[in-house]
């Protein structure tokens, strides 16, 4: 068991919060359930206005980086409001229209920031009841998965309680929870988190409520020389590739350090970046390259070119420990030494790796941030995937940098961008990302099936795969795939290309713990995500990306997933199809709304028999409703008479 508390900005996070004291909060419940990586949590409060007059009611949310919102209504009184995926302009303009008209209605969008926020009013004497939804695919890090809900109901509730299922068809070979938590392990396939807080429990931590992370972490039985591990259901899978690779197998870098020593990263930032070097640094092989950069107004080079770990490891830990804060911040300066330095001194077969560490936006030099990509982008060559490919990592310690910014760098430089909160347990965090990135396992890593076999295939190629990290890959079956195919994972290892096989049944279906993984929302996940990456590149690079934005919104749109390019618009049920500008809302006399999303028989996603909703538990019921790279901010505004 572990007590874990993180800053709200990574996870989930809902307060509600009121003028007056007659608002009494019922009902706070936290439920997600998590099969075969892919998770859903639902959010469920329910309000009591016990006064003659409406009240405002505020409803934060803060996602998680890896989330979509699928699903958002509202029960106020008699009256029910149901979220329904549109384009963003003609969601915005069905808003427009329906507030001309005097109607009920709801936005809701992802904006720049991080936060989701519902601005309401309570009925007269009515319970309310709000409902939220979000999907994510549960990322490998460090060699364990972790599922975290955010408890922060911003008040003292009288039923709150917090639930994490968890459903994997390998069976897993650790887990654990928060110390506030139970954890029963129901079966070898399937392990349950809870907590429940009475009134008591809530006003001995804060009058105002508990504010805390309940975390369910955990690894599963991972195949030691196959393909990986699969997950099928109904013609759709999934592929779970993390062979099981020593650290003293992993591959060899040549890897430079870009370090912000500006005036902003004085005091605990800096001592926590120097602690996390000195780890980091005792980590390396003897037979990795390091180099180390430091920019403020001005850059330093610890050393002018890389050297051996093995011949200069003190060294290069005394000059980490001596680091000091001062002064501007000369990003690009910092970050074109680090390149000039791995493109100095190629060594063969070592994977080229930059780690660049900032907390604040730069100052110094050139500071146009779209400037600075494209000079590291020239710099790099645009290698590709290859031999000679240099990955950019960025890391954002704390929230004064652009990471929006540093996650482009990245995704152009082949890289990974991270934001870190500065708080107790950042250096461990920061130590963690570090010897990760620093630990491939594979580079020029491919994915092969069979020739016709599948369709609709995500990403399979990857320029590496990190030690305890993993790949996913996920896809659709062709009809004239035969019962059993053999998939193929190539890759160049230590010494020499290696390559994975096994034999997987496109017939049999994965069950485990009475659920069924949901492979076809996983896969429409995983292809959103990546066109949104290729529609940024292009972006970035000048190029068209009409096609690329077509077919990401059409996912999304399918799915009821909230992204860069949809929204939700908030209807009644009685009012629930597209208001056009002459008043009419297009429906026919012959289409019957959906009871639970609202939306006509024509519009019904296939995902749920009865209204394309995901299914959160295992039996054949709707769910009772229905991100990108960056953090969702989604905004409601409502008109309620």
């Amino acid at each position: 068991m572990k007590i874990a508390f993180a800053l709200l900005h990574v996870f989930v996070s809902i307060s509600l919060s009121s003028g007056v004291d007659e608002v009494r909060y019922l009902q706070f419940h936290y439920e997600a359930e998590v099969v075969a990586r892919y998770g859903r949590t639902r959010i469920t409060s329910v309000v009591r206005n016990d006064v003659n007059e409406s009240q405002q009611l505020h409803f934060d949310l803060k996602l998680p980086d890896t989330a979509f919102i699928s699903a958002f209504s509202m029960q106020i009184g008699e009256r029910s409001f149901y979220g329904i995926a549109k384009k963003k302009l003609e969601a915005l303009q069905e808003f427009n229209n329906r507030s001309a008209m005097g109607e009920n209605v709801g936005l809701v969008q992802q904006i720049r920031s991080d936060t989701f926020r519902v601005s309401m009013n309570t009925a007269v004497n009515a319970t309310s009841t709000f409902t939220l939804e979000y999907e994510e695919l549960l990322r490998r890090e460090q060699s364990v998965y972790r599922k975290t809900l955010t408890i922060n109901p911003g008040t003292v509730v009288d039923d709150l309680s917090a639930m994490i299922r968890v459903k994997e068809p390998e069976g897993f070979t650790s887990y654990s929870t928060s110390g506030f938590a139970s954890i029963d392990v129901v079966s070898e396939n399937e392990i349950v988190c809870r907590y429940v807080a009475t009134v008591v429990d809530q006003t001995s931590v804060s009058v105002t409520g508990l504010s805390m992370d309940m975390l369910c972490e955990y690894d599963v039985v991972h195949s030691v020389d196959g393909a990986g591990n699969f997950a099928v259901n109904g013609g759709y899978f999934a592929q779970f590739f993390s062979p099981v690779i020593s650290s003293s197998n992993t591959l060899r870098i040549s890897l430079v350090l870009v370090i912000d020593v500006s005036g902003s990263m004085q005091g605990t930032k800096i001592s926590q970046a120097r602690d996390s070097l000195v780890a980091l640094l005792n980590q390396l092989h003897d037979d990795d390259y390091v180099a180390i950069v430091t920019f403020e107004t001005t850059v330093s080079r610890w050393r002018s070119t890389l050297v051996r770990v093995q011949n200069f490891r003190n060294e290069a830990i005394s000059f980490a420990r001596s680091l000091v804060a001062n002064g501007g911040t000369n990003l690009d300066g910092g970050l074109q030494a680090g390149i000039t330095i791995l493109k100095d001194r190629v060594i063969e077969s070592y994977v080229r790796l930059l780690v660049l560490l900032t907390d604040g936006e730069p100052t110094s030099g050139i500071t146009n941030n779209v400037e600075i990509i494209d000079r590291a982008i020239d710099a790099t060559f645009g290698t590709g995937i290859s031999v000679n490919c240099i990955s950019v990592n960025c890391i954002s310690f704390g929230f004064d940098a652009d990471f929006e910014f540093l996650q482009d760098l990245a995704l152009t430089n082949f890289g990974i961008a991270k934001r870190i909160a500065v708080d107790a347990n950042a250096a461990e965090e920061l130590t963690g990302f570090l010897r990760e990135i620093a630990s491939p396992a594979l580079a020029e890593v491919e994915v092969i099936f069979p020739v016709g076999s599948v369709e609709e295939l995500t990403a399979v190629q990857f320029p590496f795969l990190f030690s305890g990290s993993e790949i996913v890959v996920a896809g659709k079956f062709t009809e004239s795939s035969p019962d059993n195919i053999m998939v193929q994972v190539t890759g160049r290892g230590l010494d020499s290309n290696v390559t994975y096989n096994s034999s997987v049944s496109t017939v049999t279906d994965t069950a485990v713990s009475g659920s069924v993984p949901s492979t076809e929302r996983l896969r429409a996940y995983l292809e959103i995500k990546n066109l949104l990456d290729e529609k940024r590149v292009a972006e970035i690079n000048g190029e068209n990306a009409s096609s690329i934005e077509e077919k990401a919104l059409e996912l999304s749109l399918s799915y009821n997933f909230v992204t860069e390019l949809t929204s939700l618009i908030v209807v009644e049920e009685s009012s629930n199809m597209t208001v056009s500008d002459n008043g009419d809302d297009g429906r026919t006399d012959n289409e019957d709304a959906c009871p639970n999303c609202a939306r006509p028989a024509t519009y019904y996603n296939p995902s749920c028999p009865n209204c394309g909703a995901p299914v959160l538990n295992s039996q054949n019921s709707c769910s009772g409703i229905g991100g990108t790279t960056s953090i969702l901010m989604v905004s409601f505004i409502a008109i309620l008479c």
